[in-house]
């Protein structure tokens, strides 16, 4: 298969793999091509650039954690999760790092529906308020792509009931959930003149453009 690379020069391959002279392609479509090669070839270069700060401040970060750790024997880094702030010394700069959990539902669901369904047999009479019962209900109705909501799963686990069905179901649900993926994302701030960090954007569509040039004035009379 023919590449870019293969083209001779006064040709141009199209999207079909064809060789095309340049002298039979119109202005405007050269003009496009060499905007699009243009800025595809600097966008793939900062692309490449963020890939090696990540990877630099993903395994710098660690070190530090893992040596303040051991070296300095620093127990609020011990049981983290992965959500962590590093600040420059005049707390000027901060960098966030926050861990995001895909949390996904295993087979052992159905234990846990029965058990509390077990518990809300069991309690129905002596429930003073049936938000329990409707909060059940509601965490164990599949959506309409036939998924559970893992939210109001998760809501069940912060119910404190101690009747011993319910723990029983609290914990046959605690099994049922598993983190599947786990995403690490960093994010960068600047504290401004009132003290307040602003975060320094790395996304392509919340930078700004700076303001066009002024044109000189030689420029407009010529």
């Amino acid at each position: 298969m023919k590449t870019e690379h293969d083209t001779p020069p006064g040709w141009k391959m199209d999207g079909e793999g064809r060789l095309v002279k340049e002298a039979n392609i119109s202005e405007q479509h050269l003009e496009e091509d060499a905007l699009v090669n243009q800025f595809m070839a600097q966008a793939t270069a900062v692309h490449a650039a963020m890939q090696q700060l990540k990877t630099a401040l993903t395994q710098t970060s660690d070190a530090f954690i893992a040596k303040l750790v051991k070296e300095y024997g620093v127990k609020r880094l011990e049981k983290i999760k992965g959500n962590v702030d590093f600040f420059s010394f005049n707390r000027q700069y901060r960098i966030s790092r926050r861990v995001q959990d895909t949390i996904k539902v295993n087979a052992r669901i159905e234990a846990a529906r029965q058990l509390f369904d077990q518990y809300i047999n069991v309690v129905t009479q002596d429930l003073a308020d049936d938000g329990v019962k409707v909060l059940i209900n509601r965490a164990f109705k599949p959506a309409k792509t036939n998924e559970f909501s893992v939210s109001k799963l998760v809501q069940l686990l912060n119910v404190e009931i101690n009747h011993p069905l319910f723990r029983q179901a609290v914990e046959a649900l605690r099994d049922a959930l598993e983190t599947d993926t786990s995403c690490v994302y960093y994010n960068f701030y600047q504290r401004n003149p009132q003290g307040v960090y602003e975060l320094l954007s790395l996304r392509f569509s919340d930078v700004p453009a700076l303001p066009a040039l002024p044109v000189p004035e030689q420029a407009k009379a010529g």
